[in-house]
């Protein structure tokens, strides 16, 4: 199947490179970072699996492996955990300082919890939505290595119906009273509870608008707002695109490269190594067929500690502590809210600052 092109964008004008769909607070920056940039994170990251316990040979890896730094990215929890803190590389660092900032009417900080990611070519993630209560509402994530093709379309009653399933809410309660495993639909963790595929049943979709955007290499796309809280994200698995020829046209205006692989001498293929266009089986859209390669991403998010817990978003049904508030009410014997609570109080929310070492 043939990617679904995204809306139009509004474009910068000036500066062409940055494109916004500002009815969801979602933005794209081409050439975010340079090659040379590009060459040290993925230098970078394989200097830091080469010393790790168990280092993994990307050449033979089927699926995703992940790298934390700052405070590390707690799996149980969906969340951060305040006592493991891994200094940050300064390849990565230095990219900090540059994040733009896309929420003027709230005071910047620099993201705290960064996630590294190697795709092999094939693999994917399932769509998600990051946790709400843990995370800051900024979102950036760098796109490094090759293009990819991630697919958006807004949270629907089946990913609220699933973020209700055993374990997976955060700081979730048993009837013991301990906390019990969450996935708030954060990225890496997704993957362990689904299929290794990633790719999503015809069911799982709903019938709601979807639609992909390619990331370029050494692109920033930055979620604030709907694209943050309410609208899932992923990307399929799978080893080739079929893109349609109208959704590379505005990259080529632009002069993005970087939409595939070079092209082996006498392959045949075109600029930047696309096949010859074709028509798609289930239209009459004229489309390129795109192979995969090792992608990079770099997923930067900043912790909130004081908020775990609490969230005042206006999507209910993907919202990781209207979630909780929900199970607190089911405990103390009132009927379950369906996603339509309220935000919970001071009392329902962690009231102290977790230690950090």
């Amino acid at each position: 199947m043939a990617l679904r092109p995204p809306p139009p964008p509004t474009i910068d004008p000036a500066n062409p490179r940055v494109w916004r769909w500002e009815d969801i607070g979602l933005t794209l920056i081409h050439d975010f970072i340079t090659e040379a940039e590009e060459a040290a994170l993925i230098a970078g990251f394989h200097a830091h699996e080469h010393k790790s316990p168990k280092p993994q040979p990307l050449a033979h890896s089927k699926k995703r492996i992940s790298q934390h730094f700052g405070y590390s990215f707690d799996y149980t929890t969906f969340s951060a955990a305040p006592d493991r803190y891994t200094p940050i590389p300064d390849c990565i660092a230095s990219l900090l300082p540059r994040l733009p900032q896309v929420l003027p009417e709230k005071p910047f900080r620099l993201p705290d919890q960064l996630t590294v990611q190697y795709y092999p070519p094939g693999s994917g993630i399932p769509p998600h939505v990051d946790t709400h209560s843990a995370f800051g509402e900024a979102l950036y994530s760098l796109s490094y290595g090759s293009a990819v093709p991630m697919q958006f379309r807004p949270a629907g009653p089946n990913d609220a119906r699933k973020m209700r399933l055993p374990k997976r809410s955060l700081t979730a309660s048993t009837a013991a009273g301990s906390p019990e495993p969450s996935s708030s639909a954060s990225a890496s963790a997704s993957a362990s509870s689904s299929s290794s595929s990633g790719t999503p049943k015809p069911e799982e979709e709903e019938d709601l608008p979807t639609w992909d955007l390619m990331l370029p290499p050494r692109s920033l796309l930055v979620m604030t707002g709907p694209s943050r809280y309410g609208y899932v994200h992923g990307i399929r698995a799978r080893k080739t695109d079929l893109v349609p020829v109208r959704m590379l046209e505005p990259y080529r205006r632009l002069g993005v490269s970087g939409l595939g692989p070079v092209a082996e001498e006498g392959s045949g293929a075109g600029k930047d190594g696309l096949s010859k266009t074709e028509l798609a089986e289930d239209s009459d859209e004229a489309v390129v067929t795109v192979p995969r390669r090792g992608r990079y991403s770099l997923t930067m998010r900043t912790v909130e500690f004081d908020t775990i817990g609490r969230c005042e978003c206006a999507y209910p049904g993907m919202c990781d502590a209207r979630i909780r508030q929900e199970q607190l009410e089911e405990q103390r014997g009132k009927a379950p809210m369906n996603g339509q609570c309220e935000p919970p109080t001071p009392s329902d929310a962690p009231a102290t600052k977790p230690a950090m070492t």
